[in-house]
């Protein structure tokens, strides 16, 4: 069942994939690199940075507002960027080298600078997607270790 949350993220994949130059392609095997669920472990140095976009819940309060009924609705999506740890590779992005964990927070920072500048697309057609915020921004330990350096965003927007 297709439901408003995985709409949402499918939305929200979409911004990225048309808003977010792919930092690795000269050196990525296909055109892809943001997924809508998390990478596989047996990928090579070359497939890294990743971005996994997972739909996380949906929350709806219905309102009584002056005799109306109204519905408040909150979808949280969470954004995981995927980068290697044991060999980790150094970008240089305008000039400016980035490796590790340094390029996995100069990802976060630019995803954040594309859903801020482009909310306005995310509010076209069904689900309307407003009022964004950043709920939480963490690193995730390597608890299988394979080698990864994961970090995690989790955003919400408000939708009707």
């Amino acid at each position: 069942m297709v439901t408003l949350a995985n709409k949402a993220k499918n939305k929200l994949i979409s911004l990225l994939r048309n808003r977010v130059s792919d930092p690795n392609s000269a050196s990525r095997v296909g055109s892809q690199w943001i997924y809508p669920d998390k990478p596989r472990v047996d990928l090579t140095k070359n497939s890294y940075p990743r971005i996994a976009v997972i739909d996380e819940n949906e929350e709806r309060e219905v309102m009584d507002v002056a005799g109306n009924t109204a519905k408040i609705s909150r979808i949280s999506i969470m954004l995981y960027i995927w980068g290697n740890k044991d060999d980790p590779m150094i970008l240089t992005i305008s000039s400016v080298a980035y490796e590790g964990q340094y390029l996995l927070d100069y990802m976060i920072e630019l995803i954040k600078e594309e859903i801020e500048s482009h909310i306005s697309d995310l509010r076209q057609a069904t689900p309307y997607l407003h009022d964004y915020r950043i709920v939480r921004e963490r690193e995730i330990p390597d608890d299988e270790g394979i080698g990864r350096i994961i970090k995690e965003i989790v955003v919400e927007f408000s939708w009707e």
